[in-house]
């Protein structure tokens, strides 16, 4: 929200935010109810095809939170027979389920990440699938719980993030384009990030 907000102030333009559950955020495109979606969202040809999709501002990759202890999870493969959290109604859903099965019981759906990652504090699962920056975040409510980052295999490559317009707005993509590149070179990027992370990015969005 911190980076569309930068970019909105950078070219002059207002920006309401409206937290929406995952699924239904691309349909406000559709129906005409939002001008901008972003969530983590990632380049492929399908979105290509449908929205304009702006430059990458962000990085990210799925991964597997884990306690300390815990050896015996790596992969999505290793949580057949163990209890694992992720969003509901997200594609972490239909992912877990053609590894580990369809209707899985151990496949914990739950509204928000705070929520899912609260399930392994509890010890009411075993792991945690999300966004790794997001765990990262939502670990830090919960001091108490000593936890590690896993993920191998594809399932877990990094993927460039973007933000969503219909195809109708390319006045409004190309100054979301031209505000990033801004706060990119300015400084504000860096400041955003450290802000929410506490460390400097390891690397920063490309200015054109």
């Amino acid at each position: 929200m911190d980076i569309i907000k930068a970019i909105a102030e950078n070219q002059g333009f207002g920006v309401d935010v409206v937290p929406q559950d995952w699924e239904v955020l691309v349909k406000g495109l559709d129906n005409a109810q939002s001008h901008i979606v972003m969530s983590g969202f990632s380049r492929n040809d399908e979105r290509e095809a449908k929205y304009l999709l702006s430059n990458t501002y962000a990085w990210g990759r799925d991964a597997l939170a884990v306690s300390a202890e815990n050896n015996s999870i790596k992969n999505l493969k290793d949580l057949n027979g163990k209890k694992v959290a992720t969003f509901a109604d997200s594609p972490y859903i239909p992912q877990l389920e053609e590894v580990i099965g369809q209707g899985n019981p151990g496949i914990i759906g739950k509204p928000s990440a705070f929520l899912a990652f609260k399930e392994l504090a509890t010890g009411n699962a075993e792991a945690v699938l999300a966004d790794e920056g997001v765990l990262r975040y939502y670990a830090k409510q919960f001091p108490e719980v000593n936890f590690k980052i896993v993920g191998e295999g594809e399932a877990f490559e990094y993927y460039d993030m973007v933000i969503i317009t219909p195809k109708s707005e390319n006045d409004l993509m190309e100054k979301i384009n031209t505000g990033l590149a801004n706060i990119v070179a300015d400084g504000t990027y860096a400041k955003i990030y450290e802000k929410w992370f506490g460390v400097a990015p390891e690397q920063l969005p490309a200015t054109k």
